[in-house]
Parts: C-alpha cells; sequence; structure tokens
C-alpha cells in the first residue's frame, strides 16, 4: 500500500495509538517475544501486524521490531542501577534473558561509557514524531512537483531514490551495469536529475562559410542522441583497458531544483590524432568517476 494515500493525521495518530499501546503493554510484556507483543497489539488495536508495522516503520524512520526490543531493554535497564550493569558478565542471564549485558550493549553501545537514560530508547517525543510526518509528506510533494515542472527529466524514465546522507551511487562495472541511465532518473535530496550522451558525427562535407574565413577547411559535427550506458561503458574502457575510443562523445548530466535547473557536461576536451582519441580531459568537478573497476556518481557534486 502507498501510504502517502493516507492523510498526515491518520498515519500520526495510529502511530501515537501503537506508542502509547506498547507503554501499557510492557510492563506487564518485558519477558514476552516480540511475536507475542505483536499479537498484542493486533487484538488491541484492531489492525493487522503488517498494516500496524507498515505504518509504524514509514512514520518514525525505525522499525517496530527494534522499536520494541529497545524500549524493553530500557524497561528492563532501569531496574538495576550502573553498578550492578557494570558488575554482569557478557554472558549472563538476566531478567530470563541470556546474554542480557551483550545484547543491551548492542542497542546502546554508549552504555559502556555512561549508564544514562538518555542513552536509552525512550518513548517517541509525539512533537517529533508529527513534525516528522509532516517532512515525509513535504518532501514527496516537492518531488512531484519537480517530476511536473521538469518533464523533460522524468519523461519515459522511472524514479531512482538516493539516500540523502549517500556519497556516492556506483551505476557501472566493466562487468555490467548495475543501474539503467537509459530508464532511469534520479532523486537526491531536493533535486532530481538524469544522465544522457550524445555522438558527434562529423559531416560529410566542409563548411563552406567557415572554411572560406579560416583559409582551411573546417568540418562540423552533429548531434545525436546515443545510448548513454554504452557511451559510459566505453570511455570506461578507454580509461582502464586502453581500449580505443574511435567515435566523439558528450556526456551530460541534466539536474532540476526548487531554486533552477542546470546541466554540465562530463568531459571538457578530447585530444584526437590519426582518427583516433588519445586522451580525454574531464571537467574540474566530474559527476563520474572512474576507477578499475567501477563507475560512480559522485554526489558531492551537488554541494557545490
Amino acid at each position: 500500500m502507498n501510504l502517502f494515500r493516507l492523510s498526515p493525521d491518520t498515519l500520526y495518530n495510529l502511530t501515537c495509538d501503537v506508542i502509547d499501546t506498547l507503554e501499557y503493554l510492557i510492563p506487564e510484556s518485558s519477558f514476552l517475544s516480540n511475536n507475542e507483543v505483536y499479537a498484542q497489539l493486533e487484538e488491541t488495536l484492531g489492525y493487522s501486524l503488517v498494516h500496524i508495522r507498515n505504518v509504524f516503520d514509514f512514520s518514525t524512520g525505525t522499525t517496530l521490531a527494534k522499536y520494541i526490543t529497545r524500549r524493553k531493554y530500557t524497561y528492563l535497564l532501569l531496574k538495576i542501577s550502573a553498578e550492578k550493569f557494570e558488575q554482569l558478565t557478557m554472558h549472563a542471564t538476566v531478567f530470563y534473558i541470556q546474554k542480557f549485558k551483550t545484547k543491551c550493549l548492542q542497542e546502546f553501545p554508549e552504555l559502556a561509557t555512561s549508564y544514562s537514560l538518555k542513552h536509552m530508547q525512550l518513548p517517541i517525543d509525539k512533537l517529533f514524531l508529527r513534525e516528522h510526518i509532516h517532512m515525509l509528506f513535504l518532501e514527496k510533494s516537492e518531488t512531484e512537483l519537480l517530476k511536473s515542472f521538469y518533464f523533460n527529466i522524468t519523461e519515459d524514465r522511472i524514479a531512482f531514490e538516493i539516500k540523502k546522507n549517500s556519497k556516492n551511487l556506483v551505476v557501472q562495472s566493466l562487468g555490467g551495469k548495475f543501474i539503467d541511465l537509459e530508464r532511469n532518473y534520479f532523486v537526491f535530496r531536493n533535486k532530481i536529475f538524469k544522465i544522457t550522451a550524445i555522438r558527434n558525427v562529423p559531416q560529410q562535407t566542409a563548411d563552406s562559410f567557415l572554411s572560406s574565413l579560416l583559409g582551411q577547411p573546417v568540418i562540423l559535427s552533429e548531434n545525436h542522441p546515443a545510448d548513454a550506458n554504452s557511451i559510459v561503458y566505453k570511455l570506461h574502457q578507454f580509461l582502464t583497458d586502453n581500449v580505443p575510443l574511435t567515435e566523439s562523445f558528450s556526456v551530460i548530466l541534466e539536474w532540476g531544483a526548487k531554486n533552477g535547473w542546470g546541466s554540465s557536461n562530463l568531459i571538457s576536451s578530447l585530444t584526437v590524432e590519426d582518427g583516433k582519441i588519445q586522451e580525454v580531459d574531464f571537467v574540474p568537478k566530474p559527476f563520474l568517476v572512474f576507477d578499475d573497476k567501477n563507475v560512480t556518481i559522485d554526489l558531492s557534486f551537488f554541494d557545490q
């Protein structure tokens, strides 16, 4: 189910019901398995586990399973002192939980140096929850607006969502493509973009006006759309395996954002001798990075 079809208030209210129900259940069920807690949630709230879990995960940004586990451990940790916790061995069974200390430190690593409630799982703050849901819908509406406004970027393409904290994205390797540059456009933070390629095909005859003006034959090129996957792959082969390039081309990134749009060519110049490309120079801040194995989109390009 597309949860954006639900209203923000509906998501908020159901998530609050889950949080409140867990606060009521956990003191009585801290020794139960998560599956047993799930069953109680279904019975109390009257929704299927799938729906409860999907709404909670979407609205909070954390999984229901992790939240239940962390709240149970927090409830139990508050029953013992810092001194008692420090004296526990890593394999000790406490509150009928084997390796209790080990499991707690896996969830709350900071407890190893500071036994404090702030390092445990507090109930989710409902003001934060409402703001988080609001931001989810705001970002969704911004993306939809960009999709409609920059139709030239999204037309006949499928959105590929990139996590906000990503630094780079592998799109291709010498073994094959991971992401189809011809089929996808990308959504990153508050921008959408696509990568395309153009083949520069020399005309059969020299341009008469420019040739007479410069006193020597001048042959212009025509730009033809090319498959970006193929062009990037050939460029990668040239850079890593010295496979010859016999044609001129451009690789272009086009992006749109709320504050405007832009484009960048990957290549600044090509050195040609005897009809073959000998050297490829990139722009100072390229959006694609080539190493021995992979081709990567350098997302720091957008930090300029």
